[in-house]
């Protein structure tokens, strides 16, 4: 089991579903490849979620789950968005230093996932995550989390 180490203040929020798809082994080969078409979902888990909060209203407009695979030694990012008018953004990727990572993102709401990074063992992810106003430019929830 993994060890959870927060940079920034957060809650737990419900795990959703998992989509189903073939077996798959674990490999750097599984690294920017899409989680659903390599089968590497089939028993992925939530390792933690939590709300994106906008700080300039104090709303909860949002959510992340940072997900992992045994089967595949990799990690990815679910990210969930509610209020039309946004950017939703966030990255994952090996370590504390950002670079290399993989991203999901969308205007107004909506979902996206990114593509895995290969984080076997007791690898640490750091994912990060923020929300633009389209309309003004203005960043309005930026966060970071240090995964262990």
């Amino acid at each position: 089991m993994r060890k959870l180490t927060k940079f920034a203040a957060g809650g737990a929020i419900a795990a959703t579903a998992l989509l189903v798809a073939p077996s798959a082994h674990a490999s750097d080969y599984h690294h920017g490849r899409d989680p659903i078409a390599t089968g590497c979902t089939a028993g992925a888990y939530a390792i933690s979620s939590w709300p994106l909060v906008n700080t300039r209203y104090n709303q909860v407009q949002g959510s992340i789950q940072l997900m992992y695979s045994p089967n595949c030694q990799t990690n990815w990012i679910n990210l969930y968005g509610n209020v039309n008018g946004n950017e939703y953004a966030a990255g994952i990727f090996v370590g504390s230093v950002p670079g290399g990572g993989m991203h999901a993102g969308f205007s107004n709401a909506g979902s996206d996932y990114s593509l895995m990074v290969y984080a076997p063992g007791s690898t640490c992810v750091t994912v990060g995550s923020n929300i633009t106003d389209i309309q003004s430019g203005v960043v309005e929830m930026n966060d970071s989390r240090y995964f262990c």
